[in-house]
């Protein structure tokens, strides 16, 4: 102790000399381990106003904190430089929420009021109740913050003009947009705007341009919605305070994606990345910035610069939201290209975060991508369970997200491949498996019918996209999937630059084509352009997909490098897949499950002559067995759908477990 104390009076004096390169830091842990908290408080406090003018807050945290118990420890020691102890303790809670640790920041928070009361100067309670409201807002504790809001708005009067009043407001139109009630949302930003104005409260005015902006975009002015956000972000970057900033560049990309518009997504989530750097919150908000410059390079299929941005930022260290939604956008590029091992460690980590910080503003996302993940993987029960906890968020919630769209486009998908599964005739039916189908179904469809006239849901080319996917995939559950739906779905994503969603939406359009017995040049060219799309992408699961089925409608796609050639046609040509009249024959009989022996009576020629002709047949299509042959020869259009023959998803279920 003594060599510290001694060591403390060293740099004292050199400080009092004039020289600058002493550090506050080090006298105050000079001092601390010497046992003199009054000497260490002031060197305490000037060492964390020092880190956090270099935005390290991370290190500007535990110095405040050691300041705000030195204090309490010395009752009855004055204020140090003006800040008394909530002072101190609130500067300590507005670091632990910038470094990601809201519920940390809520008790230091929390703390400091109870140090206010009763005697406190009721404008700083006011002020220091209003960041209270936030941090338990950003932890989790949603309710409680809402409850906050509705009773502070019922106790500050509406005159005169006040910056507590201008705040409050701005903080209620934030919670109605949260919950969905655009309109509602809409007034109280725009009061909170007249009154901040009157008051002259910037800050707030800020919080209510970007909370308007994002309310008119998602009421259908979309570039209306992104004028008004721009004034608020403005406002917020010139009076220089660092979480509006990263709030408010966060919240540009967010919009920008929410309205389908990725390239520009990616233009703010970059510029606003560089920005969050610069103010020492990379970690939080930067990390959530490069989540969302992700999504927008997934959409674009730009799928290896995903993989480095995603990367980097989990290196970075990023935490909580930020870390959670990089896993999501990093987890759907390895489903994509089929890597489902890994993409389950990812989102297994991402649910982890999710669940410890009492939920993110990414669980639907995170629900769709483990959603397309089990869909992929042939996991219907699980697409069940993800529906069914995505209907339960959003009735929570009441907020459209377009995710849950997703959710639900992969619902329909995972049913539908479940009604084309080659295999589902050789095993027995799953009742209970259809029967819960059934429910999930109705409960989605219904909700999909609810959110239809919702403005917040539907403002965009991308919504309507997504609506025209959800139709065409509630087409295929029914057993009556449309080319002219599927070439819809893909006009409508290339309109958008969506490439992985347009080569899906071509392979379903051949198909539907080819099952209606339609021109096999239209098939040939949908499957071409499917194929191209998905080897650029490197997305293996559905270049298998295309392939096999090319494979099956004897469809010879283009090699690599003959990118836009014609479609090759088949010389010789006797009919689909190229069977001979008498094997079509066959097949019909086959896919209506007649035996070899039902079949050699039935056209008059030999067992052993019918068993060659379905072994033909399975070769020409590339079934293993029988019930693959019948489904394949159905998803073709070769034969007509048995009288006997249905889908239980028609009515509500699935035909086999």
């Amino acid at each position: 102790m003594a060599l510290h104390a001694g060591l403390a009076e060293a740099l004292e004096t050199r400080l009092a000399a004039g020289d600058r390169t002493v550090a506050a830091v080090d006298l105050a842990r000079h001092w601390a381990q010497a046992g003199q908290p009054a000497r260490t408080l002031p060197h305490a406090v000037q060492a964390a106003v020092a880190a956090e003018g270099v935005y390290a807050f991370a290190e500007a945290l535990p110095l405040w904190e050691r300041a705000a118990a030195i204090v309490e420890d010395l009752a009855g020691e004055p204020a140090v430089a003006g800040r008394d102890h909530a002072e101190l303790l609130t500067r300590a809670g507005d670091c632990a929420l910038l470094i990601g640790e809201p519920k940390r920041a809520v008790n230091l928070l929390q703390r400091a009021l109870v140090h206010m009361f009763p005697s406190g100067d009721p404008e700083r309670v006011r002020i220091l109740e209003n960041r209270l409201r936030w941090h338990l807002w950003w932890s989790g504790q949603r309710a409680d913050a809402v409850a906050a809001v509705e009773a502070a708005v019922a106790a500050i009067p509406a005159e005169p003009p006040s910056v507590a009043r201008s705040r409050v407001l701005g903080q209620l139109a934030a919670v109605r947009m949260f919950a969905g009630d655009f309109a509602a949302s809409a007034a109280a930003a725009r009061e909170a705007i007249d009154v901040g104005r009157r008051a002259g409260a910037m800050a707030e005015t800020a919080l209510a341009h970007g909370v308007l902006g994002w309310d008119v975009a998602m009421l259908g002015d979309i570039d209306g919605g992104i004028a008004e956000y721009r004034k608020g972000q403005e406002i917020g970057e010139a009076i220089g305070s660092v979480e509006g900033a990263a709030l408010a560049a966060t919240n540009m990309a967010a919009l920008l994606d929410r309205v389908g518009r990725s390239e520009a997504s990616l233009e703010a989530a970059t510029a606003g990345y560089a920005l969050t750097e610069r103010l020492g919150v990379a970690r939080t908000y930067g990390a959530i910035l490069l989540g969302h410059a992700a999504k927008a390079l997934l959409a674009l299929g730009r799928w290896d610069e995903v993989d480095g941005v995603t990367a980097s930022g989990l290196r970075r260290g990023a935490v909580d939201a930020g870390a959670a939604w990089l896993m999501i956008n990093r987890a759907r590029v390895f489903t994509g290209r089929g890597r489902f091992d890994e993409a389950a460690r990812l989102l297994a980590n991402a649910r982890a975060i999710d669940e410890r910080v009492g939920g993110t503003d990414y669980r639907t996302a995170l629900l769709a991508a483990e959603a397309e993940l089990a869909t992929w993987t042939g996991r219907l029960n699980e697409v069940l369970d993800l529906a069914e906890a995505g209907l339960a968020a959003f009735a929570l919630s009441g907020t459209p997200d377009p995710s849950l769209a997703w959710l639900a486009a992969l619902l329909l998908r995972a049913l539908a491949d479940a009604r084309e599964d080659p295999g589902r005739a050789r095993r027995p039916v799953d009742e209970a498996l259809a029967a819960r189908s059934g429910q999930v179904l109705r409960k989605v469809e219904a909700a999909i019918e609810g959110v239809v006239g919702n403005p917040g849901f539907v403002s965009g080319e991308r919504a309507r996209a997504l609506f025209a996917l959800t139709n065409a995939e509630r087409d295929r559950v029914r057993g009556s999937s449309s080319a002219e739906a599927w070439r819809e779905v893909a006009r409508a994503w290339s309109g958008l630059h969506r490439p992985y969603h347009v080569a899906y939406a071509r392979l379903r359009e051949a198909e539907a084509t080819m099952a209606a017995r339609g021109p096999r040049d239209a098939a040939s060219a949908a499957l071409a352009e499917a194929a191209e799309i998905a080897g650029r992408l490197g997305a293996r699961p559905l270049a298998d997909l295309v392939a096999r089925f090319a494979a099956q409608a004897r469809i010879a796609l283009p090699t690599a490098g003959s990118a836009g050639a014609s479609p090759p046609t088949h010389q010789n040509e006797r009919g689909p897949n190229d069977l001979t009249a008498r094997e079509a024959e066959v097949l019909r009989l086959v896919t209506e499950g007649w035996t070899n022996q039902q079949i050699a009576e039935a056209l008059f020629i030999t067992r052993k002559t019918a068993s060659v002709h379905v072994s033909n047949i399975m070769g020409k299509l590339g079934a293993s067995n029988r019930a693959e042959a019948a489904a394949i020869a159905h998803r073709l259009g070769m034969v007509n759908e048995p009288a006997t023959t249905g889908s239980a998803i028609a009515d509500g279920g699935v035909p086999a477990g």
